[in-house]
């Protein structure tokens, strides 16, 4: 038997061999085209290894789509100088001007290989924090704003960093009419003294012509210090009947902080109307200090504002001057993007401290008259239909200067349709911890709504309930204080865990688990 054995692991043995090798030539058969840049190469400029371009003009593209006509192609930036390990800098803005039109990717990447030598080019692979950083106005774009402009398809930019210069427009990236695209690991900001217009990252053009985006990833950049929003993501703005802006998109794992810090308006993620199939997950916003200036012009206004449905789940935001997510539907008079808003999982934290916006909320539906109108012209709801509003945590929504008006989950009278609140955790609001005009909830139950002191914890219509009757409103709900980790700056979304000792434990409120719920790791493995 033991021969037996052996016999069948040789012949796997060799199978395995035999299968790696034929992966091996095949994947050499398949390889992509590298091309690599240094812009401190003084020789001649080939694209290859040894004769790097120092930038991508028009005969680099040439090249480029030529290559792409028949595989994929990756272009490696120099992540580091030669010399030392700094950013590898250049003035030169990076224009995307692929035109072939196929589906292999073209991959622009700023992280993972650097030069090192500038006298007789080497290159090696990159693991450090050195970028290819590009410093311009507008440094990145796909220079396709205009009506009858080529669509730029399948293409990644990753690691690079992205600097709107000073003297220039504020603009850090324009994307527009694109396909299949990835946009991952990048730092996108701008120089004090840059001018308008923002914002940081825009998807789309004010030109309606096709659409802004199809299968587009946006995931684990970090963009910061904005004239205007952080990422905008524009629609048809009412123009456009039966005409999508976009679909697919992912927004995931950003980090998103000091937004119009260099003026104008200053929203974390703003998404426009007219797009489908819209996922924002796992992002961190915030304004790195919250403000209670009384202009309205400078600092973070909303964490996420929607004007299409979408999946809205896991996402931290905190310090924000207005709303933490909020539904806007401002732009609503077509149909057919407004159906499937779920916002679940969330943990906001310190937002409507700032007298210059109207609005003090943590997570809203405020429907303003003129947003929630359906077209007397037209047929069909221009509103969000439905949406869930379910396991997320709101803590401490505040106005510095005007105690008492603020709303840690708000549901305007006149919203339109149903709207499910279940299961959230709502404390530490100075004003109300939930408010709703009558008629306008769905399923609405197994919520915590708490604040210090005595006083209204939550308000339907003309209704009122304390901590002491809030089973009046809701059955199983409570008025409890949650007894988070840790409430204290600076705010961590970890710190929003509740204690083993929190009376919520097991209730299933709120965006995190108890610290005693949470899984924990092995403490005996045994290796065979």
């Amino acid at each position: 038997m033991e021969m037996a054995f052996m016999s069948r692991r040789v012949g796997i043995v060799a199978s395995l061999v035999f299968l790696t090798s034929m992966f091996c030539v095949s994947h050499a058969v398949i390889a992509a085209t590298v091309y690599y840049v240094d812009p401190d190469w003084k020789g001649t400029h080939s694209g290859s290894a040894s004769a790097p371009w120092t930038w991508l003009d028009s005969s680099s593209w040439g090249m480029i789509n030529a290559a792409l006509a028949n595989d994929s192609v990756t272009i490696y930036f120099s992540a580091r100088a030669a010399s030392s390990d700094m950013d590898q800098a250049t003035t030169s803005a990076l224009n995307i001007k692929r035109t072939d039109m196929s589906t292999h990717r073209l991959t622009l990447d700023g992280m993972s290989m650097y030069n090192t030598n500038d006298v007789s080019p080497s290159w090696v692979a990159y693991n450090g924090s050195s970028r290819f950083a590009i410093t311009a106005s507008y440094p990145l774009s796909t220079n396709n704003a205009f009506k009858g402009d080529a669509e730029r398809n399948y293409w990644t930019v990753r690691g690079m960093r992205f600097i709107a210069a000073s003297g220039g427009a504020a603009q850090i990236a324009f994307i527009n009419k694109v396909r299949h695209i990835v946009i991952e690991n990048n730092e996108l900001t701008t120089e004090s003294g840059v001018t308008g217009p923002g914002p940081g990252l825009v998807l789309g053009s004010s030109v309606l012509d096709g659409f802004a985006g199809m299968d587009v990833t946006i995931r684990n950049n970090t963009i910061h210090d904005t004239y205007g929003e952080g990422i905008y993501i524009g629609g048809w703005y009412s123009l456009a009947p039966g005409v999508g802006a976009g679909d697919t998109l992912l927004i995931d794992s950003n980090t998103v902080y000091n937004m119009g810090i260099r003026g104008h308006q200053g929203d974390g993620i703003d998404i426009k109307d007219g797009w489908t199939n819209v996922t924002v997950t796992n992002n961190t916003i915030y304004e790195v200090t919250s403000s209670a200036h009384t202009d309205g012009v400078n600092g973070g206004e909303h964490g996420i504002i929607l004007n299409s449905a979408a999946l809205i789940a896991n996402n931290f935001i905190y310090n924000m001057n207005s709303v933490g997510i909020v539904l806007a539907g401002y732009y609503s008079k077509y149909d057919g993007f407004w159906t499937g808003t779920i916002i679940r999982n969330n943990v906001v934290v310190n937002c409507g401290v700032d007298d210059g916006y109207s609005w003090h909320y943590g997570i809203a539906y405020p429907c303003a008259t003129s947003a929630c109108n359906a077209n007397p012209n037209t047929s069909g709801p221009y509103y969000f239909v439905m949406p869930q509003i379910y396991n997320n945590t709101v803590y401490k929504i505040n106005n510095i200067n005007n105690p008492g008006i603020a709303r840690g989950i708000y549901i305007a009278a006149s919203v339109p349709t149903t709207v499910d609140v279940y299961n959230n955790l709502a404390a530490g609001t100075d004003g109300i911890d939930f408010e709703a005009g009558v008629g306008t909830l769905g399923r609405h139950e197994n919520n915590d709504y708490w604040h210090s002191g005595a006083g209204t914890v939550a308000k339907y219509g003309l209704n009122t309930y304390t901590s002491a009757t809030i089973t009046g409103f809701e059955s199983n709900s409570l008025g409890v204080a949650p007894q988070f980790v840790n409430t204290a700056l600076p705010y961590k979304k970890t710190n929003f865990a509740l204690q083993g000792i929190s009376p919520l434990c097991g209730k299933n409120m709120g965006a995190a688990l108890c610290v005693a719920d949470r899984p924990q790791p092995p403490t005996k493995i045994k290796v065979q």
